[in-house]
Formats: C-alpha cells, sequence, structure tokens
C-alpha cells in the first residue's frame, strides 16, 4: 500500500469533526452525541446539550481522557476475548440515549 494513501486517526477525527459541526449548523436544533468504544470501556465522549466549552476542544479533550482511561484498565478489568471492542454496549447507549430524547421530546408536546 502507498504511503501517500495512509489515512492517520488526526485526519479521521478532523473530518469527524467537520461533519459534527455541518450537523450542528444544517439544524440549530439537532442534538449531536458521540459515544466511544474501547477494549476495555466504553462511554459518552461529547453531548452537544451539555457541552459549555468550544465543540471540538470538549470532544478532544473528552476523547483524550477517554483513550488514557481505556488503556488504564488492568487485564483482570477488561473484557474476555482478543481484539473485541465493546461494539454491542456502545450501540446499545446510542438506543437509550435516542429513546430518552424522543421521550423528553414527546412529554414537551404535551
Amino acid at each position: 500500500m502507498n504511503n501517500n494513501t495512509s489515512f492517520t486517526f488526526s485526519k479521521f477525527l478532523s473530518h469527524v469533526l467537520a461533519f459534527l459541526n455541518s450537523i450542528m449548523l444544517l439544524n440549530q436544533m439537532s442534538q449531536v452525541v458521540v459515544i466511544a468504544s474501547g477494549y476495555n470501556s466504553c462511554d459518552y465522549v461529547f453531548d452537544s446539550s451539555t457541552s459549555s466549552m468550544q465543540k471540538s476542544e470538549c470532544l478532544l479533550e473528552k476523547l483524550k481522557n477517554f483513550v488514557d482511561k481505556d488503556e488504564s484498565l488492568s487485564p483482570e478489568e477488561s473484557v474476555d476475548g482478543v481484539g473485541f471492542s465493546l461494539l454491542f454496549d456502545s450501540l446499545y447507549m446510542a438506543l437509550c440515549c435516542i429513546l430518552n430524547h424522543k421521550q423528553l421530546n414527546t412529554q414537551n408536546l404535551w
């Protein structure tokens, strides 16, 4: 594979930030939630409805904290298996967030 075509994580993250910013610009009422999934944990990294800092700075800071926390967990606390992430848990967290958001919107209508 040619080295010029490699896609670094920092490039990937800059594209994700541009995508999130475009969603927020299209509709100010949109809510963006970013969930990180690692080998040992998963967590909400960013929620646009609760953030008071600059959006990208908040996301980068929380992502760094998540990576540090995930790497610091001991093997006894990690998930069994080799190379598996907690993708299912992250998807479950996303579903709960969506359902909670829908429930709040439904209550506001009444």
